[in-house]
């Protein structure tokens, strides 16, 4: 099956060339070193996770449409990158998914000039002398000190607040934060709460909690319209799905719980 998924691909080298060379912004000489490294590493990828996983399967259709949603968006497939999750996910049955990773949808809103960067997060606890305060200028700032001696495993009723700044291009910094109790809301409604005792899963759900914000920017939206456009022209018609089952249950570590 992943032969045929690479002769599929193949099949298309002059799209995805196009593609390529204007989602990275480059001539067709760099495009094709690009694709062939991406698809090389892709064949691998596939290969690893369903051997790592014996009950999980893939379509030509669903592999092709992989592909072609990493290359239209700029993301590597590469591991070391960071930028994709592909296993078998939340409602995929049977069947290998692709789930963009926290590094992926950053390195996105870079890309597309709507963020500088993220700060790392910060899980204030019970305790510590922190607060949120107004500036005259109607911005949020963190002002506090947060102790990180001796502390004890992590579990989410010990959190109070979690925070991260996002930086823009021209140096503007903006607070968002996330509340122990917003959290707790989501929790109950997950199908895997004890996740919300892991503390790098509740750093994760801060940082997205932040790119929610600047995902809903006029340079986001126009850069997702326009993926979709490209991929609706090219994507395969996935009418050959694999059965859908509840057994096991997904990888936990792909944080794909939704905010």
């Amino acid at each position: 099956m992943i032969e045929k998924i690479k002769e599929k691909i193949e099949g298309k080298r002059d799209v995805y060339l196009s593609i390529i060379a204007k989602s990275h912004e480059c001539d067709l000489t760099s495009a094709e070193q690009i694709l062939d490294s991406e698809l090389e590493m892709y064949v691998v990828r596939l290969f690893n996770a369903l051997e790592k996983d014996k009950g999980s399967q893939i379509t030509v259709a669903k592999g092709v449409n992989i592909f072609i949603e990493c290359m239209q968006s700029g993301l590597s497939i590469s591991e070391s990158s960071g930028h994709v999750y592909i296993t078998r996910l939340k409602g995929s049955g049977t069947s290998l998914a692709m789930q963009v990773t926290i590094d992926g949808d950053i390195y996105l809103a870079q890309k597309a000039g709507a963020i500088h960067h993220l700060t790392e997060p910060v899980i204030v606890r019970n305790g510590d002398d922190f607060k949120i305060v107004n500036t005259p200028d109607g911005r949020q700032i963190a002002i506090g000190e947060i102790s990180f001696d001796e502390q004890k495993k992590f579990i989410l009723s010990d959190m109070k607040v979690g925070y991260v700044y996002i930086v823009y291009p021209n140096g503007d910094r903006e607070l968002s934060w996330i509340n122990r109790a917003r959290l707790e809301e989501y929790q109950k409604k997950s199908q895997t709460p004890g996740m919300y005792n892991d503390e790098s899963f509740i750093q994760t759900k801060i940082l997205k909690h932040a790119l929610r914000k600047v995902s809903k920017t006029a340079i986001m939206r126009t850069k997702t319209n326009e993926s979709y456009e490209v991929m609706a022209q090219n994507r395969e018609i996935e009418n050959d799905y694999p059965e859908v089952v509840t057994e096991p249950e997904p990888i936990e570590t792909n944080n794909s719980e939704p905010f």
